[in-house]
């Protein structure tokens, strides 16, 4: 018998705001990620500004939006808390590496639900077994040793090409049908706990 462990209401998340836990680390490493962060956002923001809109990527308002972007990632990395939010976040730190931790010691999963705002927790193994029943059930899942999914791309890419190159397709057709490196990938199964059929304990 498969025994669950009661879940956690979290029903008044949307009201809640976390305090900066980045102000707790170093002053170098708080640097790092103001900097990752910046190079995501200007690197998406300028794929989209390029193919879309057409504005080149050394126009005056991608510098000005850049110098701000920065400027805004670091105040809000870099400013210091209150002494109660500092508290706090400390506080908050501790209990989400401890709960971390107890996943690890005592092999648990944690998942959202199906349909409410709650999570549950469950023995990793319980899972591992229930994915291998309904693989064998259903036959619909392969585990995969290595990821195929870079092999797939240039291989659609490649026919892709060939079949404009041919011109067996249009243009605007060979531009929807490309996919996007950025955003495919494989299906996969994973599993949503359903909470009304959780047995609380």
């Amino acid at each position: 018998m498969i025994k669950r462990i009661s879940i956690l209401n979290i029903k008044n998340i949307s009201n809640y705001i976390r305090p900066n836990q980045s102000w707790l680390r170093p002053y170098n490493q708080r640097q790092i990620q103001v900097q990752r962060e910046h190079n995501c956002i200007m690197n998406k923001v300028l794929a989209h500004l390029s193919s879309r809109c057409h504005i080149p990527r050394s126009s005056p308002i991608i510098q000005q939006f850049a110098s701000r972007l920065q400027l805004c990632l670091t105040r809000l990395f870099m400013i210091s808390l209150s002494v109660g939010d500092e508290i706090r976040a400390r506080q908050e730190l501790d209990l989400v590496k401890s709960i971390r931790r107890k996943l690890a010691k005592f092999e648990l999963v944690l998942r959202q639900t199906d349909k409410s705002l709650v999570f549950h927790i469950g023995q990793a193994k319980d899972y591992e077994r229930k994915a291998t029943e309904y693989r064998t059930k259903t036959g619909a899942y392969l585990e995969l040793s290595s990821n195929p999914l870079n092999e797939i791309l240039d291989k659609v890419t490649h026919l892709l090409k060939d079949l404009r190159a041919k011109k067996q397709i249009l243009a605007w057709q060979y531009k929807k049908m490309m996919p996007d490196r950025r955003k495919v990938k494989l299906g996969h199964m994973y599993f949503l706990p359903k909470s009304h059929k959780v047995i609380l304990i």
